[in-house]
């Protein structure tokens, strides 16, 4: 993809995006086509979690990943890796765990700026 405003679309999880620009004229990660539900404690459907610090990807189970305060969960988390990307993280199994078997990982690959509301679709 270019510089500019693209909108990526997922229906299956996982990859790299190389050129991720943030911002309300910028690119948007677009989840609307993955069907999550509030059956499995999922109780924020559209919002994403901003995890604190940085992080590699996990390689085992991580309870509660998707956890905000007070028992809300998010189907999405985002965080910066402390090597110039961010890590964006789907529920796919919609347990509120980071399960690196089932669950999905997008880098931003070269991308270490505060995400907002615009960068996201559901």
């Amino acid at each position: 993809m270019g510089w500019g405003s693209d909108r990526f679309i997922f229906e299956e999880f996982g990859g790299t995006i190389t050129d991720f620009q943030s911002g309300a004229s910028g690119d948007q990660l677009d989840f609307s086509s993955f069907e999550f539900s509030t059956t499995t404690g999922m109780s924020s459907l559209n919002a994403a979690l901003q995890k604190s610090g940085s992080g590699s990807i996990p390689l085992s189970e991580v309870s509660n990943f998707f956890a905000e305060s007070g028992g809300t969960f998010d189907k999405i988390a985002y965080q910066a890796d402390g090597a110039n990307n961010t890590n964006v993280y789907v529920d796919a199994n919609e347990n509120g765990n980071f399960d690196p078997t089932s669950d999905a990982v997008i880098t931003l690959s070269g991308f270490a700026s505060q995400m907002n509301t615009h960068d996201f679709l559901f």
